[in-house]
């Protein structure tokens, strides 16, 4: 994870006002009406051997603690979500992080049709994708014809904190999406995102053209730009459902995704697929990366999905992937049912020689309350014509335990072995506590 920053003034002031707004439409009293708590605290921790140098070596603990707690009472609601991490000190020289992925109310059916949320909130509307410290609005349109939502705010960084450098101007988000329902069978969108994140200044070596000698000069990047729209309609006809989807990318004038696809169900037992996408990579302007040439790749796929038996599904998979003067074949084949599943992969081409073969499964005793998992792959791979052919073997074996409702606990072991590691062995665990309770606080 990356340390959070600590917050200029005014980021603080509009985080401050965010959350008074956002527990002040939460705590409007409503008379005769509890609150109902609800969700789930996850204490999970890691272990692993982490190599400097070649023979040297040394243990690495990573322990999170996530919180995901609902408040609601009537049509007000509060919604949270967090999590804090720490490495082990005799590892890494690193304070604890801390992550705010939501904090945000909400209050629903505003005039019969409208829902209002404030606060650090997720949004996930077409081409939009992230999260603002801001506003949503998502209301339903007359006659049941679908629903328009509306965000917009501060843009929030990927490692979800206050960052010192940049203004308003720079570090925003605004968008929106109409999903919209004319017809039966008939489902249709369209989206728009306007997203602006700030860029640290540094300091670099710069000739300058009279003297031609070098000196440090402080560099003050304009922001990383990104402003997409999209549409995609889906339709049923039958036993068989149509899909469409086309992303233009307004700053760098081109198109950013355009996909079709269709599902034929032959049966009750056997369902055709049949997709085409082409997509360009998702990458801001202004940022360092967009200073790359980058090519866009096509992908066509076809697929079958077969129920052998009840509750026994086979399913097989073929693509044809073209990158910019050359190409690639991927396959893939499997049988599985609920519990257990067997899987067979392959790559060719451009995209490197791979095949590999995988079976994991998981089984409930005792009522549910225990839950053994394993899985074992081999894979075989190739980077390039020519080079030698390299192994990959992983294993993983664990358990979930519930010994009551409220309580479960994943233990799980991973072991793999390559070229690098000849043995490199992880644990993993996680407790997961899950409450919902009534309260009557404003009673």
């Amino acid at each position: 994870m990356v340390r959070l920053f600590r917050a200029p003034a005014s980021g603080r002031r509009l985080r401050s006002l965010l959350l008074s707004a956002a527990a002040l439409a939460l705590l409007a009293p409503l008379p005769g009406l509890a609150q109902l708590v609800t969700g789930r605290f996850i204490t999970s921790a890691d272990s692993w051997e982490k190599f400097d140098t070649v023979g040297v070596s040394h243990k690495v603990f990573r322990a999170y603690q996530s919180a995901i707690v609902d408040i609601a009472q009537g049509n007000y609601s509060l919604h949270t979500n967090m999590q804090a991490a720490i490495t082990s000190a005799d590892v890494v020289n690193e304070d604890s992080d801390y992550r705010l992925y939501s904090l945000f109310a909400r209050i629903k059916d505003v005039a019969g049709r409208v829902d209002i949320s404030l606060g650090r909130i997720p949004y996930f509307q077409g081409v939009g994708l992230g999260t603002v410290d801001g506003a949503m609005v998502s209301g339903r349109i007359p006659e049941n014809l679908g629903r328009v939502t509306l965000y917009g705010g501060a843009s929030v960084e990927s490692d979800y904190g206050v960052h010192e450098y940049g203004t308003m101007k720079d570090k925003f988000v605004l968008g929106g999406q109409a999903v919209l329902t004319p017809i039966p069978n008939l489902r249709g969108s369209l989206s728009y995102t306007n997203r602006r994140s700030p860029l640290p200044s540094y300091y670099a070596l710069r000739v300058d053209p009279q003297t031609l000698d070098a000196s440090s000069v402080f560099v003050v990047p304009g922001p990383a730009r990104e402003q997409l729209g999209g549409l995609d309609a889906s339709y049923t006809w039958q036993q068989t459902t149509f899909y469409g989807r086309y992303d233009y990318d307004f700053e760098g004038r081109k198109t950013q995704r355009g996909q079709i696809g269709a599902r034929y169900a032959v049966n009750p037992d056997l369902l055709i697929t049949l997709d085409a996408i082409h997509r360009e990579p998702r990458v801001a302007a202004g940022s360092f990366f967009s200073q790359f040439t980058l090519k866009g790749v096509t992908e066509v796929e076809a697929g079958a999905d077969y129920f052998v038996l009840p509750g026994i599904r086979t399913f097989l998979r073929g693509a044809y992937v073209a990158y910019d003067g050359d190409n690639s074949v991927r396959y893939s084949a499997g049988i599985g049912r609920n519990d257990v599943q067997l899987v067979f992969r392959g790559n060719t081409g451009y995209a490197g020689e791979l095949t590999s073969i995988s079976l994991q499964g998981a089984y409930p005793l005792l009522d549910n309350h225990v839950v053994p998992n394993a899985g074992l792959s081999y894979m075989s791979y190739r980077i390039e014509t020519g080079s030698p052919r390299l192994n990959a073997t992983s294993a993983v074996l664990g358990a979930t335990l519930r010994p009551v409702q409220m309580i479960s606990l994943d233990l799980q072991g991973q072991w793999m072995n390559n070229y690098i590691v000849k043995s490199d062995f992880r644990f993993v665990g996680r407790l997961h506590f899950w409450f919902s309770e009534h309260l009557n606080i404003f009673e």
